[in-house]
Formats: C-alpha cells, structure tokens, sequence
C-alpha cells in the first residue's frame, strides 16, 4: 500500500464512492472482517493514539496534493496503512471498518478458500478451471472441487462459514444479498450467521438455515442432514415425496434417498457423531467461541468399540431362483445391540428372494430382535455382501414388515442383495446374503442428443435407451472444443428431466454441446456433439 493511488482509492471506498480496490487492500480488509467475527467488538482507541498512529505513520506529502482528505479520514483508516504495523491491524481496523457495515470485497466476490489440506480446484461460472491457492477468492457461480483426502474451509464476508471434506463439489451463489449452495456430492458443514439467507439445495432436496449449524452429506443417491445446533428447515422438491417440509431439530438426521422416494426423520445417536470430521469441526468452532450444539458430546478421540459376538450362521434357503450366501456383522456394523431379547433367544434374520415381470420379491423371518424401526434393504451388482452406507439401500417402514418388492431392477443383470435391522441411524444386524439373476438381455446403453435455436436461445433434448441407472445429466458446451467435457465446459446439471433450454448465449457465436450421463461423481456415457450457431 506505498501507493498513493491505493490509499486514495480507499479513502474513497471509505467515503461510500465506487472505486476498484487492489488486492492487497481487499486482503487487509478480508482480514479486518475475519478478526472481527472472531472477536467481536473491538474498544475504541483514544484520541491521542489515533492521532499518532496518523502523524506517524503518514506522510505529510500523501496528505497532501490533488486529493485533500477531510480529517474525519483519519480515524476510519488508523492502522490500517500503517507498514509494518501487523499487531495492530485486527484491532485497529476491526474498529475503524466493522462496525460502519460497509462492504469491502469486489463485486461478484462472495468468499474466500482456504485450504486445511489436500488439493482444491476452482471451476468459474463461464467454465474456466484453476487450481485453488490459499486465500482463494471465490466468485459468484464459481464450483468448488476438491479431491480425495481434503480438507477446505469457505468463509463468506457475511460470517457464514462452509467446511468441505473428501471428494466434495459444490457450487457457490448469492440472490439477493443470500447464500445459496448446491452441493454435487461428498461431506459440508454449514455454520450460518443469525439474520441472513442461507439455502442449501440437491438431488430434490432444500434446506434452509439462519443462525445454527448443520451437515449436508451425499453418498451415491441417498442425502443425509443432520442438524448440530439450533433448527432448520428441510423441504423435498421432486419426486413422489414432493412438497413434503419439516423443521430438523438439534440432534436429528434427515434422511432422503432420490431413487426410493424414502424421506424420513430420525435421532442421530451421539456415538455416531463422534468421527474424525466432525471432530475436526468441532475443534474449529471451540477456537471460534461458537455454540457446539450436540458436538458439545463429541469427544478428542474415537470411543474404543464393543466387538459384538459373531452373528449365528442361518442356514441356506433352498430356491431355484436364489442363492443365499451366509455373512457375519463386521465389527463396525452394530454399535449398539437391539433392545432385550428374551435368555436363549437367538437373533436371526433369514432373507430370501425370488424374481418375476422385471422385478425381484423378498421376504423374510426374524426372531430375537426387538424395539427396531424398520428394515433396510440393501443391493449391490458388484459386493456380495452389500451394505450401509456403501451401497444402493431402501428403508423399509415397521417393524411387523416380513416382504418387499425391488422394481427398479434391469434385465440381465445380476444382483446381491442383503437386509438390515435398522433402529434410529442405526444397523441392529444383517441378514444373510442372496444373489439372483433377473431375465433378460442386457441392453448397451446409448443416449442421443439434438439441439435447436430460437428466439436468442439453444434448446437441447435427449433421448436415453437401454439399461441405465442414473442420478442426472450434466450438460456440458464450449465456443471451441467440439466435444466438450465435465467438469471444465458444463452449464448445467439436470434431473428429472432430459430437455434444457440455454439461454446464456451471445448471438453471433458458434457452440458445441454434449451431455454426460452421471453417477456417483463422475459421467459413465457421453451423447453424441452438436454444432449450434446462434444467429
């Protein structure tokens, strides 16, 4: 800030007026907003040394020439432009600035990154791809990407805080003064300031927050909220379960899986919340003087686990069309045991399926379990021995249930399937495994793409055919890659539809499309590329 031309546009800033900040100015005052978030009100400084740190630390040449600044200047910057004057920027200039409610950071600049560890990738509203440094700003429509094994930190100038853990992808936005996120998939945590906006959206799924704390997790099609400290609101928006709203209380866990239709509420156990990343989370906030919430239970380290005794082998179901494969609970499965059981009752859980019209029945016995929600049965074309979280699962209501029918299965296909004794986010036991084929012959999957303009607009619509299990579509275009790809050139991710109408186009210009099918992260099959002149 030697400059003088950088403190003459802050002065201004300062006075209300439109100015273009450079950006080690922005930073300082990034820095002046964290402080104050962090600790609050700051005392004012007495006259005397407000006027020092002036005479002193400004020279009387750059209080001078074309710009003549009123003496009511003097107070607002203090420490401000003092060099070398480190110790006394986070007070000095929590005083001068926070309290005026000025904004300070550039226009479409929404936050700031910064990274714990691991790698960040930053994919900008008009589809340019860099990689992510430390104190990384942020824009308006910019998508957050990090890879496996990181850990990143989003501050937003409102206060609002957003924690990313693992393969994690979101996109960020504001709307009228809001924050509005998308997350893509992988681990958030969201600490939201009293008295703004703050939504969180995906897959169907709309959560908003004001003053409270909460996790948004996506593992493959199932979307899990947890509300940490104080409430929240959570809303469905497609599918059979649309329209359907509650209120998430402290301590509960909303749960929704987009290709069941399953939405439902349930208590979060505190041994299920004490995990490496809301350990992590935990810290920070302790550091930050915030409210724990339920966290305020999460211990330092991991509880020692009880090892549950081998579950009794059920014997083989005699079918033709299906294969029971005998599995023990590993030693993760069942934190807590089910209520009491009656001395000398074994607990089992026998499953059994059979396959017909293009979709499989199962059924089951059960003995020695008691005070349980409900079932979750779970299926998987590759594990012989699926599980939760890890694979395909849908919950099962009642206790009194004994069968069950999977429609959204394809011809030619074979699949494992396994159920669960579930209670409150928590697996009781497993029964054992059956593997069945389902009739048919499998269909090589094929998507095609037209496209077509008018009025200032590119529509696109897609037909898909043969066996495909999917979470959406990713719309993906470029001005000079004929086959644009994800995640560098996309525009728009699509479910429950396969049409798109592109209106952010610029006449004159040539594009190129293509859609992705996507699933779990990642596109598995591209459409066809088409050529579009907007004219």
């Amino acid at each position: 800030m030697k400059s003088k031309d950088s403190m003459d546009n802050m002065l201004r800033a300062l006075d209300g007026q439109q100015v273009q900040l450079d950006g080690e100015i922005v930073e300082l005052l990034q820095v002046a907003t964290r402080m104050s978030h962090l600790h609050g009100e700051t005392a004012p400084l007495d006259s005397y040394v407000k006027e020092k740190i002036w005479n002193e630390r400004i020279s009387l040449a750059n209080r001078t020439g074309h710009f003549v600044r009123p003496k009511r200047y003097r107070y607002h910057i203090a420490a401000g432009l003092a060099a070398g004057m480190a110790a006394m920027l986070a007070t000095v200039l929590a005083f001068a600035l926070i309290p005026s409610g000025g904004k300070v950071i550039e226009k479409d600049q929404i936050a700031r990154l910064q990274l714990s560890q691991g790698e960040i990738r930053v994919l900008s509203s008009r589809h340019e791809e860099r990689q992510a440094a430390d104190s990384e700003v942020i824009s308006n429509g910019d998508s957050v990407i990090a890879s496996p094994g990181t850990r990143g930190i989003v501050e937003y100038e409102s206060g609002s805080i957003m924690r990313l853990e693992g393969e994690a992808e979101v996109r960020l936005s504001t709307n009228n003064g809001g924050i509005e996120t998308e997350v893509i998939r992988g681990k958030s945590y969201h600490r939201v300031v009293d008295g703004g906006s703050y939504v969180v959206s995906s897959h169907g799924v709309r959560v908003v927050a004001d003053g409270t704390a909460f996790t948004f997790e996506i593992d493959k099609d199932t979307e899990k909220v947890v509300s940490l400290e104080s409430s929240l609101s959570v809303e469905v928006l497609a599918g059979s379960r649309s329209g359907w709203k509650t209120d998430i209380k402290q301590g509960e866990g909303f749960f929704y899986q987009e290709s069941g239709q399953e939405a439902h509420l349930a208590e979060v156990p505190s041994q299920d919340l004490n995990n490496d990343w809301l350990r992590w989370n935990k810290n920070l906030d302790t550091k930050l003087g915030l409210p724990l919430g339920v966290l305020a239970d999460v211990g330092e380290k991991d509880p020692g686990k009880e090892e549950l005794a081998g579950q009794p082998e059920t014997p083989a179901v005699n079918s033709d069309e299906s294969t029971p494969i005998v599995s023990q609970p590993s030693e993760d499965e069942v934190p807590l045991p089910p209520g009491p059981a009656s001395p000398g009752v074994e607990k089992t859980l026998v499953l059994s399926a059979q396959t017909a019209d293009a979709q499989v029945s199962l059924s089951w016995t059960l003995a020695g379990y008691s005070n349980f929600q409900g079932f979750k049965l779970f299926r998987s074309e590759t594990n012989a021995m699926p599980d939760y979280p890890d694979d395909w699962w849908k919950y099962i209501d009642g206790p009194a249930t004994r069968s069950s029918v999977d429609n959204r299965v394809l011809g030619g296909h074979t699949y494992y399937y396994r159920l669960g004794v579930y209670n409150q986010g928590l697996i009781l036991g497993y029964s054992n495994a059956v593997q069945i084929s389902v009739a048919g012959q499998s269909q090589e999957l094929n998507i095609i793409l037209t496209a077509s303009q008018a009025a200032g607009k590119v529509n696109l619509s897609w037909d898909v055919s043969g066996d495909v299990l999917y979470d959406g579509f990713k719309v993906c275009r470029s001005e000079t890659n004929p086959e644009p790809a994800y995640p560098a050139e996309w525009v728009a991710y699509i479910t429950g539809a396969t049409a798109y109408s592109d209106a952010d186009v610029k006449v004159g210009t040539t594009y190129y499309y293509r859609v992705g099918i996507y699933r779990n992260g990642s596109i598995f099959k591209y459409s066809n590329a088409v050529t579009i002149a907007v004219p």
